[in-house]
């Protein structure tokens, strides 16, 4: 039991880490675009 759970906490870790790395790259290109224009 504690095994799956384990393993769940870490696919939640690697989702969030992945979703934030995300999020970066996107708002990175919003602020590129916004000096572009401006």
């Amino acid at each position: 039991m504690g095994k799956i759970i384990n393993i769940f906490v870490l696919f939640l870790t690697m989702l969030l880490f992945t979703a934030f790395g995300l999020a970066k790259v996107i708002l990175a290109n919003h602020t590129a675009d916004d000096n572009r224009i401006s």
